[in-house]
C-alpha cells in the first residue's frame, strides 16, 4: 500500500503521548517532554524506509557540520573538536568568540513545506518526497496521564519524539 501510493496510513498518525519528567519540579507542565507511542506496524515501516532514505541525508543534506544523530559522533566528539580549533585559533592569533544559548526545544519544530523544499532541491526521489510529505501531515493526538486521556489535539510541524524518522 504505501509502496504504490507513497502515503502514510492515517490510522498511524493517531498518537498517544505520555509525558516524561525532564527538570526543575514536578509540578509544572512546561518540564515534561511528550513521547509519542506510536505502533509497532509503523515503526517498522519507518525502519524499512529509512534504510536508503537516512544514509542519503547524511549525504546530500546534513553537511559537515551536523552531529546531531550521526553515527560515531557524539556530544563530547563535537566539544572536543570546537576546543581544538579555539587553541589552534588562539595560537595563529586569533581572537575567538563564543555564544551561548538556551536551545531548549529548538530542535522540536519542523517548518514542514520548507524542509520539503529543501530535500527536493538535494534530489529526493519523488516517492520518498511524496511519502514525507504524507508523513509530515498533521497528526492527531491524545494526553495520556495515569490512564487517563485527553481531549484529541492536533499536532503539526514538529518532530515527532517516540518515532524512527523524528529524530534525522
Amino acid at each position: 500500500f504505501m509502496r504504490r501510493y507513497s502515503c502514510w496510513p492515517k490510522i498511524w498518525r493517531l498518537h498517544q503521548i505520555y509525558p516524561l519528567y525532564k527538570r526543575k519540579t514536578a509540578f509544572h507542565a512546561g518540564n515534561y517532554r511528550g513521547i509519542h507511542l506510536t505502533t509497532i506496524l509503523s515503526k517498522t515501516a519507518e525502519r524499512i524506509i529509512g534504510c536508503p532514505l537516512i544514509p542519503f541525508l547524511q549525504n546530500k543534506c546534513f553537511g559537515i557540520h551536523q552531529w546531531a544523530f550521526t553515527p560515531r559522533l557524539s556530544a563530547r566528539d563535537l566539544v572536543t573538536a570546537l576546543m581544538m580549533s579555539w587553541i589552534l585559533a588562539v595560537c595563529c592569533g586569533s581572537k575567538v568568540a563564543a555564544y551561548l544559548s538556551d536551545i531548549t526545544g529548538a530542535f522540536d519544530r519542523v517548518a514542514r513545506d520548507y524542509m520539503l523544499a529543501k530535500l527536493y532541491n538535494a534530489g529526493i526521489g519523488t516517492k520518498y518526497l511524496n511519502f514525507l510529505a504524507s508523513y509530515l501531515q498533521p497528526r492527531k493526538a491524545v494526553v495520556v496521564v495515569e490512564g487517563v486521556s485527553s481531549e484529541e489535539i492536533e499536532i503539526a510541524n514538529q518532530v515527532v519524539q517516540g518515532t524512527v524518522l523524528g529524530p534525522p
